[in-house]
């Protein structure tokens, strides 16, 4: 499990690191890993790794279960910035969460249909961009079966209907991981986020925007 962020003003990797950072106890933390363009910052407990190009911080990554709100909130204020994770619109440079899902359903649809283009290749045993040992793979010899089985699968005019029944065959064959919340938890979680809004809103809005999502894939 890893959440990238961004700095919403440009920051310099060797002010980043330099001794600006050690009043607050956050210092650089060493690993094998270690490169010009990628290090670790710890405030002794939690970490984030740090991504550069060009003496310019490009990006963090938070790793497993680490928290590092204390070193963000940090970092904002040494730098007189605004750190933003990717389920943020400001991530995308998008100015709202209407324009954010509107980017990415153009991209999921561009998916489908270069997935779709390639799907026809492979049941037609023409070569395909479709690897093998990939999710898509799984989901082309599910769409070989079915067309076996019924020919006019492979016709354009029921292209949905086709992705419709390998995506329900799929789901039975990997089924996701559901998550629920009785009223009394979602009361407790409600309550949890609100003191969490006056303290961290931008991992709030994470938290948040996690929860929207209902299927979880392990």
């Amino acid at each position: 499990m890893s959440t990238d962020y961004v700095s919403l003003k440009p920051i310099q990797m060797v002010d980043l690191f330099d001794d600006r950072m050690e009043r607050f106890d956050i210092r650089e933390e060493q690993s094998k890993d270690f490169s010009h363009e990628s290090r670790l910052l710890t405030d002794g407990f939690n970490f984030v790794w740090v991504y550069g190009k060009e003496s310019i911080v490009q990006g963090f990554t938070r790793y497993a279960f680490n928290n590092p709100a204390f070193i963000f909130e940090c970092i904002c204020k040494v730098f007189d910035t605004n750190i933003v994770s990717e389920y943020e619109p400001e991530f995308w440079g998008c100015e709202s969460q209407e324009e954010m899902d509107a980017m990415f359903e153009a991209a999921h649809r561009k998916d489908k249909e270069q997935f779709y283009g390639e799907l026809v290749k492979f049941i037609a045993g023409q070569p395909c961009d479709i690897q093998p040992g990939t999710i898509g793979m799984e989901q082309a010899e599910i769409a070989k079966k079915l067309v076996a089985q019924n020919p006019a699968l492979a016709l354009a005019e029921n292209r949905d209907a086709l992705l419709a029944q390998i995506d329900d065959i799929y789901k039975l064959v990997d089924p996701p991981i559901v998550v629920k919340f009785d009223e009394s938890g979602l009361d407790a979680l409600d309550g949890r986020l609100q003191t969490l809004e006056e303290k961290l809103p931008g991992l709030t809005l994470e938290v948040k925007q996690t929860l929207r999502t209902y299927w979880i894939k392990a």
